[in-house]
């Protein structure tokens, strides 16, 4: 009897010791899982993000800097060079996004045909220019506002060129007349003080 008694101990001990290891391996893997788990998932965040599937605000591209809110009275906008040497940047017409290459050679904010179509605005009185890519038709038109960041000028005079490639507007001088610019080592930096 006394044999049985220490065998049932035993196995009890064992078949004890089995579930305490067992819990343990357990444990001991799923954080193991849980680490892999989050590793993996911040990897692909990383890749996703390089890769450009995942958006960000304007405000907030890696390319640009908003130094400002909405109750101050200056306000600075720095924006590196793109792989280009362009400047570029998210902006609003109208309430309405764009994408802006600033362009102090410009004379005024000018956008193709398709662009100013996206905006509903009206061609109005025909013209001519020179552009890098030579003489051009233009029309004139109007804009309630153009915004960068918390920037915002109202009441512009719009170039549309229908020869323009899409997808750019240029902001030009009639908007940047406004602001301060600084160029240094590839940061252009916007500051804007208001009265």
């Amino acid at each position: 009897m006394e044999s049985n008694t220490e065998n049932q101990r035993g196995q009890a001990d064992v078949t004890d010791e089995s579930i305490v290891s067992r819990v343990r391996r357990h444990y001991e893997n799923r954080r193991f899982s849980i680490k892999h788990i989050l590793e993996t998932s911040l990897l692909v965040i990383i890749t996703f993000a390089t890769l450009g599937f995942i958006k960000s605000e304007p405000s907030i591209l890696s390319h640009v800097t908003v130094d400002s809110s909405a109750g101050s009275k200056i306000h600075k906008i720095s924006v590196k060079a793109n792989e280009h040497g362009h400047y570029v940047l998210q902006g609003l017409i109208n309430g309405k996004p764009v994408r802006f290459l600033i362009d102090t050679g410009a004379t005024d904010i000018a956008m193709s045909e398709s662009e100013a179509i996206k905006l509903s605005l009206l061609k109005g009185k025909k013209g001519y220019t020179e552009t890098a890519s030579g003489r051009a038709i233009i029309y004139d038109s109007r804009i309630h506002s153009a915004q960068i960041g918390h920037i915002k000028i109202s009441n512009l005079v719009v170039s549309i060129i229908p020869k323009m490639k899409p997808g750019e507007v240029l902001l030009g001088m009639n908007f940047l007349k406004h602001l301060h610019l600084n160029q240094y080592k590839g940061v252009m930096t916007l500051t804007y003080k208001k009265d």
